[in-house]
């Protein structure tokens, strides 16, 4: 076989082998195409200095498909670099070189020796390093991969910002102070290069010990016991700064301050200064002339934070002739008092150094020296003056306005010359213009005061001031005197103000794209001090750009000067209209704080200003062929689009010129207005433009490939741009599509008939590629094809065996539609569909699909129990209405939690019902999102605002009980505190006491019925706390809050009632006690006089020689009348008045154990003390009876030997018949036995001795009056 032929039959089988392989590969592409696409991401996109690199990473989309690395290309490229110039990116290509680039565009096999990436290899990794220039402080390049059309994959912007060290904070003095050092001195320190600037830095103070200290010129914040101090010098880069701080302790003798540094808003917590203060040892010297007689002493307390040793107080007499206790004091010669320690808190009272004697002096000038052990001392001057006048100020009070006291004259002496001196002793200029009656210190006209002048009224005018200090003295003879001096404090009204925006109800200005101008003024709170009474100066507006971009706000749109802060006659007067600009400096957001403040103290919440740039979005844009009409549309995720502000750009990267196509479809140029484009109609929020179309205007015959960028402009300010693909013309063909609404979505199996027709010359269908793009879990069909990611050939969707010649006479038409039943999970789909043509995408449309009938089905869910649970709301609610006016708060509450119960299922509704508004398509689904909305969602908020209310009506209702109880409580304990000066006034024994003590007790049970109410109160505040939500919690919560004020002032009110009553029973009860012992002790003496006198008069009588009738000895007549008539000894009247006070105790007892038992907040102590007390009278009584039994039974003997006296010599008279005796001895015997005889009238402890001994006397009686009558006869 000849060589050549042996060669021929080679290359023949090459050319078969070829073409076999040619025609497997044409089968297997008609069943799957090989080509791949590729994802893009860069991670990480934030970096600093101590981390410079990032990673850009490709990864085949889907499995089994490969991408060609050659077609896809990377750009990086700085879009933003600030502080200096000179940075680089540091990477390595494919064969291994380290390359240094500032920008770069490289195809992807520039970075990797692989040609293509598919299963084996199906991401690439590219490692880049940021190299910032000299001084650069911001850096950032944006990274952008495209596709094999030429396609933007993604791009993400990188961003490289030297880490900033936080400054740090040191302390350069003591941390722990005494006495007079209350300095602190700070060091501030900047580790960073770049210089901090002036106002960036603030100190944040927190006092955690101590009530009223403060640091000098810090500022008051929301939190009362934090302070912030702003640093207003800038620190260099590197550099320290010395901060030094100054503690006013004001009241407190101790306090602790932890001091914290705040950069740009951020606080570093792990760097805090706590420093501490406190008084050390601090004496209190007071001296008093004061009593009957005036006695000269002193009183010494420390009132300091450590103990005070040696304490020595050293007194002279600068007047000559003066005695001080007996002694001669020489004229200027101190005598001095060794007082000893006196540890802290601990004081020495009325330490007397006697009477003042003043020879023949008016007056005499003292002065006093408190020495401690470290040689400080206290010094006071004073005069006192021999007239016995003590005066003092009382009743110095301010109020509404007005200062009032009185001049009280507490001496025997009339005081002549008396004046009061009044000065304005505030500590800075402003307070000191504080005037009282006009003037800032005055002196009043010479008085006399006996002893009270009458009261003395003073009108305030603070002018701007906020407070004052007016020092009070009393001037006799012209000279101050002793405790005769008072400091006053007093306040003006607060300034309460607010900034308020202009022409909106809230207090957040939300700006959008060239909106930029805001307005707001600065008005008075309706409890503010007024106008008059605010010092313009110290009303000011901190700026505070809250998340610190390069945005700022000016005065002026036309300046570039940030302002930080606006005061004084920049802000104009309050009420003015204040207008502002934003100046977004590159920045794509803004947003600020306004605060505003006067004299530092902030005033009411901050006005939000928010401001957002347009993020207009170019949407549907697509390759285009030749003459082809191309388009795109906008839409604005952040506000309208007004098209009269938008302007419209097109430039070509190799010279062709391109044009726009007004809406009227003439021909434009390449820079239009968008309204010559789609028209004047604003476009709402986040909804698509109409398409804007462009196309190509004229060519340069050279390029074959162009790409044209669209930028969309608002003034000069770029606020989008894209590019599109454009090729000179292989193929043109037109897309039509039908039964789309709005020519962009189609509802449940709606099926959309597709019609492409060639426009251009003869192609084959094969070479046109059809992409159906759609979420996962809805399946398509395409004419006959129907697979979870469509991407076939026109021919195959055409059902051809054999690819056709397509013509411009024939076109094509199939339908999109849905495959398979309606998903139960989906409401709304995005798809997307392109055509190709040799891998150029010259059709593009985005469409949506709507689930219709899930939808139905959802919504007439939510519906049906929406209604059902209005109804069941509806019921409830009357139903709490009704109770509500019953005051039955059980069932109230039963129905509160099934409110609570509906509004908790309204809620569950209404975030269901949010979900399936979520769900949907804003856009193309209006009416059913306003159906959600009217139908389900207000419906269901309604709901909740009606159960609200319902807390609302109740609390009305408590809260209106609350007061009530709160006036009766006021009114008891006003009325139960006068009932017991009435009660402290009367004595034992006074008519009306047992009536006054009942009515003191009515006052305690009154506390006990308030009690009760307030406990039915206090349960119902706590169901309604309970069950408030967040609409109006907060509300009520500081209602309820307020509500329980007054139940604790009630409780007050009930406690004091209780406590004045019961101390005054206590009183009542001690008194009894008292006297009963009293009548214990008068009834002891008496019964040792009875037990005396009767053993004399029964000795004397027992004796046969001595006679009733005849002359009695005088001395045992005398103690007979004694006995029975001198004494006054009433048994009876003590025995009532004992047992009156034993009454009296028993009935208090029970009264108080009565009310304790029914729930009065009596302490059982008190109980105890009352039962002891009564316990005691009982013992005293009882005691009491058995001596008044024992004196009665001792007087029964004297009486028995009288009466046996008497019934003798009567038996004998009678024996004889005949009787010596005459009227006179008669009228005797009938006058001393009327004494016993009355004596047993009144007393009557022994009934049946008593009567007997009572009937003989006026038996023997009756005789002696027989007698007398006969005497007549026989004298």
């Amino acid at each position: 076989m000849p060589r050549n032929f042996k060669k021929h039959l080679l290359l023949s089988q090459v050319f078969i082998l070829a073409l076999l392989s040619n025609i497997i590969s044409c089968k297997c592409g008609n069943k799957e195409d090989t080509i791949g696409d590729l994802t893009f991401k860069v991670e990480p996109r934030s970096l600093s200095e101590t981390n410079t690199n990032t990673i850009v990473t490709f990864q085949l989309t889907e499995a089994r498909k490969q991408a060609n690395l050659g077609k896809f290309q990377l750009n990086v490229r700085i879009i933003q670099q600030e502080g200096g110039s000179g940075s680089q990116l540091k990477y390595q290509n494919a064969e291994g070189e380290k390359r240094k680039v500032e920008e770069l565009t490289e195809q992807l096999s520039h970075f990797t020796s692989l040609n293509s990436l598919k299963d084996s290899n199906s991401s690439l990794k590219i490692d880049f390093k940021v190299k910032p220039g000299k001084g650069v402080t911001l850096l950032i390049y944006q990274f952008e991969a495209f596709d094999a059309e030429g396609s933007l994959i993604d791009s993400y912007p990188v961003e490289y910002k030297p880490e900033k060290l936080f400054p740090t904070l040191s302390c350069k003095s003591e941390e722990n102070m005494e006495g007079e050092n209350k300095e602190i001195k700070l060091n501030i320190h900047n580790p960073n290069n770049e210089t901090i600037a002036a106002g960036t830095l603030k100190l944040q103070i927190t006092r955690i010990q101590g009530t009223e200290a403060e640091i000098v010129g810090a500022n008051s914040t929301i939190i009362p016991t934090t302070y912030e101090l702003e640093i207003g010098e800038a620190i260099a880069g590197t550099q320290d700064l010395a901060k030094n701080l100054f503690i006013d302790s004001k009241t407190d003798f101790e306090a602790t301050f932890s001091i914290q540094l705040i950069h740009q808003s951020k606080i570093r917590s792990n760097n805090t200064i706590t420093v501490s203060w406190e008084q050390g040892m601090l004496l209190k010297l007071d001296v008093d002339y004061m009593g009957d007689p005036r006695i000269l002493s002193y009183s010494t307390k420390n009132v300091g934070t450590k103990d005070a040793k040696n304490v020595k107080l050293a007194y002279r007499s600068k007047t000559t002739g003066v005695q001080l206790a007996g002694m001669s004091l020489s004229e200027g010669e101190f005598k001095e008092i060794v007082i000893g320690d006196i540890s802290k808190g601990a004081k020495r009272e009325n330490q007397v150094l006697g009477e003042i004697d003043f020879g023949t002096n008016q007056s005499a000038e003292f002065e006093f020296k408190l020495i401690d052990e470290a040689g400080k001392e206290q010094i006071q001057k004073l005069t006192f003056y021999a007239l016995d006048i003590q005066l003092s100020i009382e009743g110095l009070i301010y109020h509404n306005n007005m200062v009032t006291y009185q001049i009280k004259n507490q001496g025997r002496d009339m005081a002549g010359d008396v004046q009061v001196r009044y000065t304005n002793i505030s500590k800075n200029d402003q307070e000191r213009e504080v005037t009282l009656a006009t003037k800032a210190t005055a002196t009043t006209a010479s008085m006399r005061i006996d002893k009270v002048s009458p009261l003395v009224s003073l009108s305030v005018d603070f002018k701007q001031a906020d407070e004052a200090l007016f020092r009070f003295e009393i001037l006799y003879k012209g000279k101050p005197i002793s405790h005769g001096t008072k400091d006053l404090p007093i306040k003006a009204k607060e300034v309460n103000l607010k900034l308020v925006p202009i022409g909106l109800v809230t207090n957040d200005i939300s700006l959008t794209g060239d909106e930029k101008v805001f307005k707001c003024k600065i008005e008075l709170e309706a409890d503010s001090r007024p106008v008059i009474g605010i010092d313009p100066k110290y009303v000011a507006i901190a700026i505070k750009n809250k998340i610190g971009n390069s945005s700022f706000i000016t005065k002026n749109a036309r300046d570039k000067v940030d302002i930080s802060q606006l005061g004084g006659v920049e802000l104009g007067k309050i009420g003015d209209d204040l207008t502002l600009y934003i100046d977004q400096a590159r920045a794509k957001e803004a947003e600020f704080e306004l605060i505003l403040s006067y004299k530092n103290k902030p005033q009411a919440t901050p006005l939000s200003v928010n401001w957002q740039e347009d993020n207009i979005k170019i949407q549907n844009l697509a390759s285009f062929v030749g003459n082809n009409e191309a388009s795109f549309t906008l839409c604005n995720n952040v506000a309208a689009i007004d098209p009269s502000k938008l302007t419209i750009e097109l430039t070509s990267d190799a010279n062709n010129s391109f044009t726009l196509i007004k809406a009227d479809k003439t021909i434009g140029n390449n820079s239009m207005t968008l309204d010559q484009l789609i028209g004047t109609d604003q476009v709402a929020i986040n909804v698509s433009t109409h398409p804007i179309r462009f196309r190509l205007a004229k060519a340069v015959d050279s390029v074959d490939v162009d790409r044209v960028t669209i930028t969309v402009k608002r003034g000069t300010t770029e606020l989008a741009s894209e590019q599109a693909k454009w090729k000179a013309e292989e193929a043109s063909f037109e897309v039509r599509m039908e039964n789309l609404v709005e020519n962009r979505w189609f509802d449940d199996t709606t099926a959309i008939p597709i019609t492409i027709i060639n426009k251009g010359r003869t192609i084959k269908t094969d070479q046109i590629q059809i992409r159906l793009i759609h979420e996962k879990g809805i399946k398509y069909k395409l004419g006959n094809v129907s697979e979870d990611k469509i991407n076939i050939s026109l021919s195959s969707i055409l059902g051809e065996r054999i690819s056709s010649e397509w013509t411009t006479i024939m076109p094509h038409t199939f339908s999109l539609e849905l495959d398979g039943i309606l998903p139960t999970d989906k409401y709304v789909a995005q798809l997307k569909l392109q055509v190709f043509y040799k891998n150029d995408c010259l059709y593009t449309k985005d469409l949506i699909w709507i689930n219709k009938h899930q939808f139905s089905q959802s919504f007439d869910v939510l519906k049906k129990e929406i209604k059902q649970l209005q109804i069941n709301f509806n019921t409830n609610k009357k139903d709490v209405q009704e109770f509500l006016k019953k005051n039955d708060y059980d069932n109230w509450f039963n129905r509160v939690s099934k409110i609570i119960a509906d509004k908790e299922e309204a809620k569950d509704i209404q975030i269901r019902a949010v979900d399936l508004v979520n769900k949907l398509n804003a856009e193309v689904q209006r009416n059913e999102k306003i159906q959600v909305e009217t139908e389900i969602i207000q419906v269901a908020e309604q709901i909740g605002v009606d159960a609200d209310s319902c807390d609302l009506d109740a609390f009305e209702m408590v809260d209106q009980q609350i007061s009530t109880s709160l006036k009766n409580s006021e009114k008891n304990a006003t009325e139960a505190a006068l009932k017991v000066d009435e009660l402290n006034r009367l004595f034992i024994g006074s008519s009306g006491l047992m009536e006054t003590i009942g009515d003191v007790m009515q006052y305690v049970n009154n506390t006990v019925f308030i009690e009760r109410e307030l406990k039915k109160s206090s349960e119902v505040l706590t169901r309604i706390e309970n069950s408030t939500n967040i609409i109006y919690g907060e509300v009520i919560k500081e209602r309820i809050d307020q509500a329980e004020t007054k139940c604790k002032l009630i409780t007050t009110n009930n406690k004091a009632a209780v406590n004045s009553v019961m101390e005054a029973l206590l009183t009542v009860v001690s008194k009894n006690r008292i006297n009963i012992e009293e009548f214990k002790e008068v009834i002891n003496i008496n019964k040792a006089h009875v037990e005396s006198y009767s053993q004399a008069i029964n000795n004397y009588f027992d004796n046969k020689n001595t006679s009733f009738f005849k002359s009695i000895d005088r001395e045992i007549e005398n103690k007979i009348k004694d006995l029975f008539s001198g004494f006054k000894l009433n048994f009876t009247d003590y025995d009532t008045k004992a047992f009156s006070a034993c009454r009296l105790a028993e009935f208090i007892c029970s009264e108080a154990k009565n009310c304790f038992n029914a729930g009065a907040s009596i302490d059982s102590e008190v109980i105890d003390k009352l039962n002891n007390l009564r316990n005691e009278i009982q013992e005293i009584y009882k005691s009491l009876i058995r001596n008044v039994k024992e004196a009665y039974d001792t007087s029964t003997m004297a009486v028995s030997s009288i009466l046996t006296k008497v019934e003798q010599e009567l038996s004998e008279l009678e024996r004889q018949e005949q009787t010596k005796l005459i009227q006179q001895q008669i009228q005797h015997a009938i006058k001393v036995l009327g004494w016993i005889d009355k004596f047993y009238v009144e007393n009557k402890f022994d009934e049946n001795t008593g009567l007997e001994l009572q009937s003989k006397v006026s038996e023997i009686i009756s005789k002696l009056d027989s007698l007398d009558e006969l005497s007549l006869v026989w004298g």
